[in-house]
């Protein structure tokens, strides 16, 4: 059994459906109004014919003599000359094909005359005015559809360009975060192995310190872009207190920070590294000033205020690599909405601060 497939027919159900209205309506009523009904293959053969007639027009004709807007006003007569010249041609070959058959009888011979073209001159200009406006409407469509394309291609390209960005922006922030560590790791250590030489005790209960911090540098990297400003504040006391065992009577800084300020999230490893620069530049004798490290949320912004005595006046201590890291990380994560800044007075008091409003912070 030979098997048909209509894989076309959902793709031109529609224009079927027209047609077939079109010539049903057409058919009756020119039915009623003349009382003519004509043979059924008659209707079928002519009908052909205004069909092929019709895309061929639209598909074919239009498209060339529209194509190009300049050429447009000597095309256009062109195609309609030639395509009313093929279909008076076939119309007449169809009645002929009729004749023969036996379908159409006519009175006497059937010549190709005037009332013949006219006749079909009038129904061609019909159907080509009706391709005319196919044609435009599906150009419309056409358009339109374009016009989505470039719309979803433009908006894939955003997203596209968005997820680079931030791919970037987080490949950029782990190779300065992976700056940082290595600083943090030598300068540890070094207390680490005075504490050895001085007091056994103290080195064994530093190396405690020091794993934990170490685990949760090494543990930053694993976690998300960012942290709870309280899991990062543990941290900062085992450093001040690793660098206590040391220097037992130094005025090491205060770390102050209000209850409500350890939920915010952070990006990793700023607090601390800030620490750790306090401690390594600073002086922390009796006569200096206070040091301290401050966080706190006021009037909509997230402040973090670091202050400590340095030992030269004339040069900015921790004004290299690590602060630069720290400037650097934090203007990927919150761009122009971050505000940092650092200077030393002619007290030597070395100011770090940094602004961000809180909303940016909230998770």
């Amino acid at each position: 059994m030979i098997k048909i497939k209509l894989n076309w027919l959902p793709q031109y159900k529609t224009h079927i459906i027209v047609w077939l209205i079109f010539i049903a309506y057409e058919t009756v009523m020119i039915g009623l109004i003349f009382g003519i009904f004509g043979n059924a293959l008659t209707y079928l053969l002519h009908y052909i014919v205004i069909i092929i007639f019709f895309y061929a027009c639209a598909n074919y004709g239009l498209p060339w003599a529209l194509g190009t807007l300049k050429k447009a006003w000597f095309r256009l007569p062109l195609v309609f000359l030639i395509a009313i010249a093929l279909y008076i041609t076939f119309q007449y070959i169809a009645d002929l094909a009729l004749i023969k058959i036996g379908t159409i009888i006519p009175d006497a011979s059937y010549p190709l005359n005037s009332q013949f073209m006219l006749k079909n001159l009038y129904r061609g200009s019909y159907f080509f005015g009706f391709s005319i406006g196919y044609y435009l409407l599906r150009m419309r469509d056409m358009e339109q559809i374009e016009q989505e394309r470039i719309k979803q291609l433009h908006f894939e390209n955003l997203i596209k360009k968005q997820q680079i960005e931030k791919e970037l922006s987080l490949t950029q922030n782990a190779f300065l975060k992976a700056q940082i560590n290595p600083h943090f790791l030598f300068n540890t250590l070094d207390f680490v192995y005075h504490s050895i030489h001085t007091n056994p005790n103290a080195a064994a209960e530093a190396v405690i310190y020091l794993s934990r911090m170490m685990r949760f540098a090494i543990d930053s990297n694993e976690h998300d872009e960012f942290i709870q400003i309280g899991d990062e504040i543990k941290h900062v006391q085992t450093l001040i207190n690793l660098y206590q065992l040391r220097k037992k009577d130094a005025n090491l800084p205060k770390l102050i920070y209000s209850s409500d300020i350890e939920s915010v999230f952070f990006i990793p490893l700023i607090i601390l590294t800030l620490a750790e620069n306090m401690i390594k530049h600073g002086i922390f004798n009796t006569t200096c000033p206070p040091s301290y490290m401050r966080l706190e949320i006021v009037d909509g912004f997230f402040l973090l205020q670091t202050k400590n005595t340095t030992g030269n006046q004339n040069k900015k201590p921790s004004s290299g690599e690590g602060l630069k890291n720290t400037e650097n990380r934090l203007k990927h994560a919150y761009g122009d909405k971050l505000n940092f800044s650092y200077f030393q007075d002619t007290n030597r008091e070395f100011t770090v601060q940094i602004t961000i409003p809180i909303n940016l912070m909230i998770r």
